[in-house]
């Protein structure tokens, strides 16, 4: 039993040989002396159990003898055991019942400190790459794409139509005789001659061909610069944009990483206040049990107290047993009463939420609207036979639990193989689909042919070495598709801790409604019995009745 310290001075242990202090004749009287003195040692060790017996004891052996008579000096200090002694024992075992029902509200706030610290660690995970500017990136690549192929198909035009355009090669002969006259004219004046030249056809035809060759040149300078800059300019763009691809795939490797973390130290964190709810519980079941074990003593020592210093006037003892010296019988009904009482300690049921019952400590300021969970309660109090009912404690359920959120997609899911988004439409919420699926179309670029028709046409008749056979060349100009326009990187995959096995559905309440209201196990009623500061007084009376008592009992029990 649970033992409540109250310094108690003076106290003297029972007596080894009562025989040498009374004469064995005088048995009721030695009787008494041993009770009362194993009474006292029991008072100041607060055994109230033992207190209990003895009293008991002492009751049976006072009523078994018709003459015996209290001292008024023993039964004064046995109404002070009564009204101080057993009012410290009933406001300390209060107090001990009103702390477990605080412990156990209290416990309840070690799964808000779990959701705490979730939520701080989540929010120091920072978040998911919003993946702006890669798409930005990306965006303008496309631009850049177009602009270099345009300026690249224009010069593969110019590069086709100049080598395919007919009449670039020599197609006719010069003069036999380059000389305008035959040497074998005679007679022909000085003159004449002076006026006759060579033939200059093929310096004709070379200036011309030189002429469109340097303005083929210039042009194809022009276009292939323009190529070549628009190309610098499209792989320059798309290094930045792979940078900024992998930057963002390691800051969704660490963010999931991190909330990883948070929900397996969340599971623990959880599993712990489980396990541990589960021992305060079964704890505070066992102090319960012994509170109600000694209040129930009390109760049989206030009676027996009752018994022993009961002083009934002519009147009362005419009306219970018909004659005014009766009474050792009124004593004997009045012990039956307490064998009565408080019968059992204690009722055994199954868990189950019970109706608030007037005495119950309320420290939450719940109110009676709210139950009792409860296996110590039967639904008819007046089937318990009990008298402690007050000291049922109110245990909580387990909160229900917030489940981790969903995890999204790991990065590079997706991508059956490296560089392979073939099958991307059947996981549409993987993390390829979700971050890049515009960037993966299949969908051919759709390019204005007016402006770049580039390439050559089909059917057209092309000269292929000068004097050679002329034959057909058809020509096709193939459009790329957006996948190869905006030229995705390879995704950097990255390995994931496995998530702890789920708490929340299995081994505990899901929050279907919302989050848990942990503000109705705030403490609002203070358990510090305001009436334990006024006994000091009244406790010295004890211990100098008790004093008394143990140097005068053994004279003040007489016949």
């Amino acid at each position: 039993m649970k033992f409540y310290p109250l310094v108690i001075p003076g106290l003297v242990s029972s007596q080894d040989d009562t025989s040498t202090l009374l004469s064995m004749n005088l048995r009721v009287h030695s009787t008494l002396e041993a009770g009362v003195d194993q009474l006292l040692q029991s008072v100041g060790n607060r055994n109230v159990t033992q207190m209990s017996s003895l009293l008991q004891n002492l009751v049976e052996d006072v009523i078994d003898d018709d003459e015996s008579v209290i001292a008024d000096d023993v039964q004064n200090a046995l109404d002070l055991i009564k009204q101080v002694l057993l009012g410290d024992i009933r406001g300390a075992l209060t107090d001990a019942h009103c702390q477990d029902q605080k412990d156990l509200h209290d416990m309840m706030f070690c799964f808000k400190d779990c959701e705490s610290t979730k939520r701080r660690k989540d929010t120091g995970c920072g978040s998911e790459c919003d993946n702006k500017e890669h798409n930005a990136c990306r965006g303008d690549l496309l631009d850049l794409y177009h602009e270099h192929i345009t300026a690249c198909r224009a010069l593969d035009q110019f590069v086709h139509k100049f080598a395919t355009t007919p009449g670039l090669c020599p197609t006719g002969k010069g003069k036999e005789c380059h000389l305008p006259h035959s040497t074998w004219e005679c007679n022909l004046c000085v003159s004449t001659i002076d006026k006759y030249t060579l033939h200059n056809t093929m310096e004709t035809y070379i200036k011309d061909q030189i002429t469109l060759f340097e303005n083929a040149y210039e042009s194809w300078n022009s276009l292939h610069n323009s190529c070549k800059n628009s190309y610098n300019k499209y792989v320059e763009k798309d290094a930045d944009c792979d940078c900024k691809q992998a930057e963002c795939e390691d800051r969704d490797c660490l963010w999931q990483e991190c909330l990883v973390d948070s929900c397996n130290e969340f599971h623990g964190c959880w599993e712990t206040c489980l396990t541990r709810h589960d021992e305060i519980e079964k704890n505070k079941e066992c102090l319960e049990r012994d509170r109600k074990i000694d209040w129930s003593a009390t109760e049989k020592i206030e009676c027996y107290i009752d018994v022993l210093i009961a002083k009934p006037d002519n009147k009362t003892l005419l009306e219970n047993c018909g004659t005014d010296d009766c009474l050792n019988e009124y004593r004997k009904n009045m012990y039956k009463e307490c064998h009565d009482m408080c019968v059992e300690v204690d009722f055994d049921g199954s868990w189950s939420a019970s109706d608030r019952r007037e005495g119950d400590i309320d420290v939450t300021g719940e109110g009676t609207i709210a139950s009792v969970r409860t296996r110590h309660r039967a639904d008819d109090a007046a089937t318990e036979k009990r008298c402690t009912a007050h000291l049922d404690l109110d245990y909580q359920v387990p909160p229900c639990c917030q489940p981790c959120r969903t995890r999204p997609s790991a990065p590079c899911e997706g991508q059956t193989e490296l560089g392979d988004y073939t099958h991307l439409e059947q996981i549409p919420k993987s993390y390829m689909a979700r971050k890049y699926g515009p960037f993966l179309s299949s969908d051919e670029l759709t390019i204005n042919e007016r402006d770049i028709l580039l390439a050559c046409e089909a059917g057209l008749e092309v000269d292929l070495e000068c004097g050679k056979e002329v034959a057909k060349v058809s020509c096709e100009d193939e459009e790329h598709t957006k996948q190869y326009a905006y030229n995705l990187c390879i995704c950097k995959t990255c390995p994931l801790p496995d998530i702890h096995k789920e708490v929340c559905g299995t081994v505990a309440d899901v929050c279907e409604d919302g989050p848990y209201d942990y503000t109705k196990h705030n403490i609002k009623n203070d358990c510090t019995n305001d009436d334990a500061s006024d006994s000091t007084d009244d406790i010295g009376d004890v211990n100098n009745a008790l004093d008394k008592l143990t140097t005068e009992a053994p004279s003040d029990v007489q016949r």
